[in-house]
């Protein structure tokens, strides 16, 4: 596909600047603690403090009669969804798409090539399986999520063949984006091609399955990180204290780089990549043509850089 000419691109690009309504804010609170799993983490996409998170968190629970999941090992949303939160969110991601300004979730490999697209809030990113993805697309608190078809194609236990239509998951929707060479980002001094069996660092393996069979189908042992490493500088911080390769995209590889000075990054294994795919409500893909915008950018990668060691 062509990228997007520059008169395309001025008709149907983001906005600079988006503004959640006041009447609805409070939602758009709960949404990012959802995505970001602490009032902290919430705070920061927001640019207020924890204590006003919290507080507004706390009011909405009351008002709305909200009650805490019971077992979060199994949900993602921290709240029990009722019909009031489900109308809400439903009206935040109506105004937001029909202003073209849409939430996308991502793991910290896909963020640099999905931030460039929202740039008016920062969302945060997780590591998560698609299934958690799912969970909170088909909640609302995301318009869509840039997932793993590695991972995903373990979740289905069936081969990803998408048509122009999209390839059906429940109520979701899943369409191809693009193709990533997997490498290895190693230490200085290290040899880039690992002895047999050797360890190569991964996200937990609940959060990534499919990158972990793929080390392995490669001979090489997971080692996997904290369930706690989510940003850059965590991630760089536990890399140096094991000193061993983390398999990496070249998208995962540039936001590591400026935090693992010396370490460099190559293609490993000749073809190995993995392929990355837009998970979307059905009912809303076909409301919203915003989010055909979205997947046009994202297929083209307009505004991506690239690796550079």
């Amino acid at each position: 596909m062509a990228k997007p000419s520059a008169d395309w691109i001025a008709l149907n690009s983001t906005p600079e600047t988006y503004n959640t309504p006041a009447l609805l804010r409070s939602i758009q609170i709960l949404d990012l603690l959802e995505l970001g799993g602490t009032t902290n983490a919430a705070a920061t996409a927001l640019c207020l403090s924890q204590p006003t998170v919290s507080r507004r968190v706390q009011h909405l629970v009351l008002d709305l009669g909200l009650k805490a999941s019971s077992d979060r090992c199994k949900k993602t949303l921290r709240y029990t969804d009722n019909l009031c939160l489900q109308h809400l969110r439903q009206a935040c991601q109506s105004h937001r798409l029909q202003a073209g300004a849409w939430r996308v979730g991502s793991c910290p490999w896909h963020q640099s090539v999905v931030q460039p697209l929202q740039p008016w809030i920062l969302v945060p990113s997780r590591f998560r399986h698609p299934t958690e993805w799912q969970e909170l697309v088909v909640a609302r608190a995301i318009d869509a999520a840039v997932v793993s078809g590695l991972d995903v194609q373990l979740a289905l236990q069936e081969p990803l063949e998408a048509n122009s239509h999209g390839l059906s998951w429940e109520d979701c929707l899943l369409f191809p984006i693009t193709r990533s060479p997997l490498g290895l980002l190693s230490p200085p001094g290290s040899s880039h091609s690992p002895e047999r069996w050797s360890s190569i660092a991964l996200p937990p393996q609940q959060f990534a399955p499919g990158l972990a069979s793929v080390v392995r189908q490669q001979q090489s042992q997971c080692l996997h990180a904290d369930k706690s490493c989510h940003d850059p500088q965590a991630w760089a911080l536990w890399l140096q204290q094991q000193n061993r390769p983390v398999l990496a995209t070249p998208a995962w590889a540039l936001t590591l780089h400026p935090h693992l000075p010396g370490w460099r990054w190559l293609p490993w294994s000749g073809d190995t990549s993995e392929h990355h795919w837009l998970l979307v409500l059905r009912s809303v893909w076909e409301a919203h043509p915003a989010l055909q915008c979205l997947l046009l950018l994202l297929r083209t990668g307009f505004g991506q850089k690239s690796y550079k060691n």
